[in-house]
């Protein structure tokens, strides 16, 4: 694009011009060149070693590559010199979720939580998170909540699903599902419910029903932006 020719000439005539780097790496990471906008994104650390939104969009980068240590620290870092915030906190507990380090996860999700009370994403992966420690009543209570405040959001029904499924209870995992693809489905939740709901069906045995919901799920995945 336009853009980004320019921003690679201002880095030829100075090599050392952070923006140029930061705003390269920006619409790299946009257009999901994730490698490539870690490369840039180096350089503009190298640059402006404290500039807060090229450590949080560094983060943010290698969280997408993969690379959870090495984005926890760089959120770490965000925290150090920026502003601590639920945002921040959320990503470094879904860093700790994906290595399986649900305590710190755990820790992570309710600093989150006391910064932003309202965030029924965040008390949602607290729940997961609790529910992956063996500390099943609590995840129950926290999901219940959710769901107790916000019936008309399927995120709790979700959450309340996945636990059940793990304790083993099938059926109940299933009935918490059982009528939310019925409204529209559109979004990421939406296609989460329904892998969700066939993963369940296909342990019942209802292979059929596993497939179409399997089938929606993909169908708004391909769909979305």
């Amino acid at each position: 694009t336009q853009a980004k020719a320019c921003f690679e000439r201002a880095i030829k005539l100075d090599p050392n011009f952070g923006p140029a780097f930061y705003n390269l790496a920006f619409i790299l990471a946009e257009e999901d060149d994730l490698h490539a906008s870690f490369t840039m994104l180096g350089e503009a650390e190298r640059c402006r070693p404290d500039h807060v939104p090229t450590l949080e969009l560094l983060a943010n980068v290698l969280k997408r590559l993969g690379y959870f240590t090495e984005a926890i620290a760089h959120y770490r870092r965000v925290l150090e010199v920026g502003s601590p915030n639920a945002e921040l906190y959320f990503a470094i507990g879904h860093c700790y979720q994906a290595n399986e380090a649900n305590q710190e996860a755990v820790e992570t999700y309710e600093k989150a939580i006391e910064l932003d009370p309202a965030r029924i994403d965040i008390r949602a992966k607290l729940a997961d998170a609790l529910d992956s420690l063996n500390r099943t009543d609590e995840a129950r209570t926290q999901a219940q909540s959710i769901l107790s405040e916000h019936p008309e959001q399927p995120i709790a029904n979700l959450v309340i699903s996945r636990i059940e499924r793990r304790a083993k209870n099938l059926t109940g995992a299933r009935d918490q599902l059982l009528d939310l693809p019925q409204q529209n489905p559109t979004d990421d939740v939406d296609a989460a419910v329904l892998t969700e709901l066939g993963m369940v069906q296909d342990v019942l045995g209802d292979h059929q029903a596993a497939f179409n919901a399997f089938e929606q799920a993909n169908d708004i995945i391909a769909g979305l932006p």
